[in-house]
């Protein structure tokens, strides 16, 4: 499609709509579609569009990684592992492939793997500061804050604006009680009204911690505060067109059964 080739997606998106609606039924034309749909918050048809792309072209890794990608938005990580380790199998040599893969491990708390996929992608494509900031976050989980200070530094080197890798620091910074690094870090994203919510939610919420360590008991009121209506705006669109109870009871019960193993160890 020249249009999508020229990098005019609302061109493309248009003559894709255009083409579906005259019964030519193409996986590309579907994942256009989808990406709209998910735009507007309706996810059962971009998701029913990608699965129905994915029948028509199983190798085509767009369709895998968008179709892994709104899985892993809906939480449905088990699927999303699925899709992502189909795309490396097909393109194994593809960076981003490992990356995404490295994701739903993440989710699905198998972090030994998450941490492979993502060392493996950063070994392809050197640099890549999401790459960096998941392997500093990783290790932030670990308690290995030299090695996470050493990759979100290289992370915000490759791209300063790679907010992740901000969150360990300020967690590293908190954890040796440095709380004025992590205020000043943190407050400039936090309040930040151009930042995606999800961002600026994830950031309040550590500031809060921050400035409650520091006594500052409105400050730390107010941040905790923000960042409650900061996840409502950030989660509220992806979930507006939600699933039954019946629904996603099954989908849970389906998780829980291909997981192997339990992020916080199984209850005794």
């Amino acid at each position: 499609m020249a249009a999508l080739r020229q990098g005019d997606m609302k061109r493309a998106t248009e003559l894709a709509l255009d083409a579906l609606k005259n019964g030519q039924t193409d996986a590309l034309y579907l994942n256009l579609r989808a990406q709209l749909y998910e735009v507007h918050g309706r996810n059962r048809e971009a998701m029913a569009d990608l699965e129905a792309a994915h029948a028509l072209a199983p190798r085509d890794t767009g369709v895998l990684e968008a179709l892994g990608l709104l899985r892993l938005r809906l939480v449905q990580n088990v699927g999303a592992r699925d899709a992502f380790q189909r795309m490396a199998e097909i393109a194994p040599t593809y960076a981003h492939a490992h990356f995404c893969l490295g994701l739903a491990h993440e989710m699905l708390g198998e972090l030994a793997r998450a941490e492979e996929c993502f060392k493996r992608a950063d070994a392809m494509e050197p640099g890549r500061s999401q790459t960096l900031a998941r392997i500093a976050s990783l290790a932030a989980r670990k308690g290995e804050w030299d090695e996470a200070r050493r990759y979100a530094n290289l992370s915000l080197n490759s791209n300063p604006q790679e907010f992740d890798a901000e969150l360990v620091l300020a967690g590293a910074d908190l954890g040796e009680g440095n709380t004025a690094a992590v205020v000043g870090r943190l407050a400039p994203i936090a309040t930040g009204d151009a930042l995606p919510p999800e961002v600026r939610a994830n950031a309040s919420s550590v500031l809060a911690d921050a400035l409650d360590e520091q006594g500052d008991a409105d400050a730390a009121f107010q941040a905790y505060t923000d960042t409650g209506t900061l996840f409502v705006r950030a989660y509220t669109p992806q979930f507006a067109n939600r699933q039954s109870a019946y629904e996603q009871v099954s989908e849970l019960t389906a998780e829980f059964a291909a997981v192997t193993t339990f992020p916080m160890g199984p209850s005794t």
